[in-house]
């Protein structure tokens, strides 16, 4: 399941959650493909191991998962430290009227174990729109939309704690 909110830089970085509906058809596609191939990579992570722990470069190295996204379409699990720089770099990369940034909820981070506690959060962004709220005006940018995409679960997928705490196993749900 994804949680979406769109970022309104037209009207001073308003934040509103909205129905995943009202997505572009493509940023959808794209995030279909990610959970599909993270769910992949982590059943192979946990094969013959005790569970999942980290799998923050395996995500960022993985061509498969690197060919879902582009300049528009952004993969925001690095670590909150960058955010500010991150964001404003995409924005001015991306040559549509609409840009996304997925990243894991905090909930799902700590479940699965997929990436660290450090990775960009909800709370780092309503941070960051509001320092920027604060210092900037957003006027004169083409980008029209933007998009927060939350990964709160896999489809048909439960992360449950392995023997040892500091993992965890992916399992299907029936």
């Amino acid at each position: 399941m994804v949680k979406v909110r769109l970022i309104n830089l037209k009207e001073n970085l308003r934040i509103s959650e909205i129905d995943s509906d009202a997505l572009p058809s493509d940023f959808k596609r794209r995030i279909n493909d990610f959970q599909a191939r993270l769910t992949e990579l982590c059943f192979e992570h946990q094969r013959n191991r005790i569970g999942i722990r980290n799998i923050g470069n395996t995500i960022r190295y993985d061509s498969e998962i690197n060919d879902i996204f582009n300049d528009c379409f952004l993969k925001a699990t690095r670590n909150n430290s960058e955010l500010i720089q991150f964001f404003l770099a995409s924005l001015k990369a991306c040559n549509s009227d609409s840009i996304a940034f997925l990243y894991f909820s905090e909930d799902f981070r700590e479940t699965s174990k997929v990436v660290d506690n450090s990775s960009i959060s909800t709370s780092h962004w309503i941070q960051m729109i509001e320092l920027l709220r604060e210092v900037m005006e957003f006027k004169n940018l083409e980008v029209k939309q933007v998009y927060l995409l939350e990964i709160l679960s896999l489809p048909n997928h439960q992360f449950i704690e392995a023997n040892d705490s500091k993992f965890s196993r992916i399992i299907e749900l029936k």
